[in-house]
């Protein structure tokens, strides 16, 4: 399945297009509701955050965790993030390595709980 590329740049459609693929999952995986609920539930959280701010729970800018951002692996990643001294996620990206162009881009990253 594609999704045009134009709904990809404006979130409201984006947001539209996703909802809609939900409710096609759900009415042909009723066992899958509840899964999907959550989603939902976690997709309202973060509209919530206000742009720019982060939506990472509070417990987790108290401690270290791995970040791996989008191919990552091609520049040493996932890497060890404190939030404590490293500063700016973006900014750290970059001296870690990872290409300026991507770290602007605010692409989604993995996050990891540290063990």
């Amino acid at each position: 399945m594609r999704i045009d590329p134009n709904i990809c740049r404006d979130p409201d459609l984006l947001a539209a297009e996703v909802r809609r693929l939900r409710a096609v999952i759900a009415a042909s995986h009723p066992d899958r509701l509840a899964e999907l609920q959550r989603l939902t539930e976690l997709d309202e959280e973060t509209e919530r955050t206000p742009p720019g701010e982060c939506a990472l729970p509070p417990e987790w800018l108290a401690r270290p965790y791995y970040v791996d951002p989008p191919s990552g692996w091609a520049y040493g990643f996932p890497k060890l993030y404190d939030p404590a001294t490293d500063g700016d996620m973006t900014e750290w990206l970059i001296r870690e390595g990872y290409p300026e162009r991507l770290a602007k881009l605010n692409l989604p990253c993995t996050f990891t709980a540290q063990e």
